[in-house]
């Protein structure tokens, strides 16, 4: 919250202390673009499924398994023991790649999205249930209603 000292409002004057306290308030009260990015499915809003917006790597870390699905040539490498997924575009069809990891407890459907492009790599930092099955999926995403993908392998780690 901004505040005005005596000296700002004797030299702003009342009308404009209020019209920028107003304006400061509603630049703070704006969601940032990352958290829109987060509802890139209609599901996303539900609480037991977690979407991110990847964010942009130049290539995987610590991954233990990699595959690439036949859905968009998008290729999903998990590292399991710091939960995180990467996801790399390989199509330029226009799609954001996705990966998916279901589990069996806790959040049960996780999403990441690649939104930057064909040859680029998104990571995704996730928490889950160690010792859940998870099921791992990638794809692309067609619309906020549709995802195409196809199930590429399981794991428990834990």
């Amino acid at each position: 919250m901004m505040r005005f000292t005596t000296s700002v409002l004797g030299r702003l004057g009342t009308r404009a202390a209020v019209v920028a306290l107003a304006i400061g308030t509603s630049v703070f009260a704006l969601q940032s673009p990352s958290m829109a990015d987060d509802n890139f499915f209609t599901w996303c809003g539900s609480a037991d499924i977690s979407c991110q917006a990847g964010v942009q790597v130049s290539e995987p870390t610590g991954q233990d398994r990699c595959i690439t699905a036949n859905v968009g040539n998008t290729r999903v490498c998990i590292n399991y023991t710091g939960d995180i997924m990467f996801v790399r575009d390989n199509s330029g069809d226009t799609h954001s790649a996705v990966g998916r990891v279901v589990a069996s407890s806790g959040v049960s459907d996780r999403w990441c999205r690649n939104a930057h492009g064909v040859g680029t790599w998104a990571r995704c930092n996730f928490d889950w249930v160690e010792t859940a099955q998870k099921d791992v999926y990638g794809g692309v995403r067609i619309s906020s209603t549709e995802a195409r993908t196809n199930y590429l392998w399981s794991f428990i780690n834990g």
